[in-house]
C-alpha cells in the first residue's frame, strides 16, 4: 500500500478525497432526487460518471502520495522525521547509527602514486574524503603523498 510510505500524512490526502467524493455523490444523489429524470439512462449516466470520476481521482492518488511524501522532505525543505514516541520504539532514540564509510571501487595493492591515484580517481563525489582517505590505508604512515584537492 503506497500511504505506508508516510501513513499519517498520506491518509489525510486519501480522507480529503473520500468526503470530497462522498459529498459529491451525496449532492448528486440530492439533485436526482429534487428533480427526478423520467429516463432510466439519465440516471445510469450520472451514476456512471460519478464512479468513473472517483475512479480517475484515486488512481491518481497513488502517484500523489509519491510526490508529496516518497522523498522524506516537506514541500518547504524541511524532513518529514519521524515521531520521538517512535523512535525510541524501534530502538533508535539518537537516530540510526551513520552509515559505514564509502569504500573506493579500486582499492590500491601498493603504495604507489598511480595506484594510489586510480583508486582516489573512483571516488565518488558523496563521501569523497573518507573514500580518498582510505585509498591512502595501504601507505606506510608518513609515506603518503599529500593529495591536495583544487
Amino acid at each position: 500500500n503506497i500511504a505506508k510510505i508516510r501513513y499519517s500524512l498520506a491518509m489525510k490526502l486519501v480522507r480529503h478525497q473520500q468526503q470530497h467524493w462522498e459529498s459529491a455523490g451525496e449532492a448528486l444523489i440530492a439533485g436526482l432526487d429534487g428533480n427526478p429524470p423520467t429516463n432510466i439512462e439519465v440516471l445510469n449516466e450520472a451514476f456512471a460518471k460519478h464512479a468513473s470520476n472517483i475512479l480517475d481521482t484515486f488512481w491518481t492518488l497513488p502517484n500523489q502520495i509519491i510526490q508529496a511524501f516518497g522523498d522524506g522532505w516537506e514541500h518547504d525543505g524541511s524532513p518529514l522525521g519521524y515521531p520521538e514516541w517512535w523512535l525510541k520504539a524501534v530502538g533508535y532514540p539518537n537516530g540510526p547509527p551513520p552509515p559505514p564509510p564509502p569504500r573506493p571501487r579500486h582499492t590500491p595493492s601498493a603504495c604507489s602514486d598511480s595506484e594510489v591515484r586510480a583508486c582516489i580517481g573512483s571516488c565518488g563525489s558523496v563521501g569523497f574524503a573518507q573514500c580518498a582517505a582510505a585509498c591512502t590505508a595501504v601507505c606506510p604512515t608518513g609515506d603518503a603523498a599529500t593529495v591536495m584537492v583544487v
